[in-house]
């Protein structure tokens, strides 16, 4: 999905660039595309980050647990 935001950035600013060359004020005001399209992208990268590191942190204290609980059934067993 961010990579759309990417395309879109991209596409846009070329299309802004493009449209300076005929008028400059209307290029200038279609510029605020791909800087929201660019911010969107910045936020979606952060919140994925945010969330991967929560499901790995979560997941690997599971781990750690399921570890620990293994050690203790085979402490009993003996």
């Amino acid at each position: 999905m961010s990579y759309a935001y990417l395309f879109i950035a991209v596409a846009s600013l070329v299309v802004a660039g493009i449209c300076a060359l005929v008028n400059q004020p209307f290029g200038i005001k279609m510029l605020i595309v791909p800087l929201i399209s660019g911010a969107a992208l910045i936020g979606n990268i952060v919140v994925w980050a945010l969330i991967r590191f929560a499901i790995d942190s979560v997941s690997e204290h599971y781990e750690e647990k399921e570890a620990e609980q293994k050690k203790i059934e085979k402490t009993r067993k003996k």
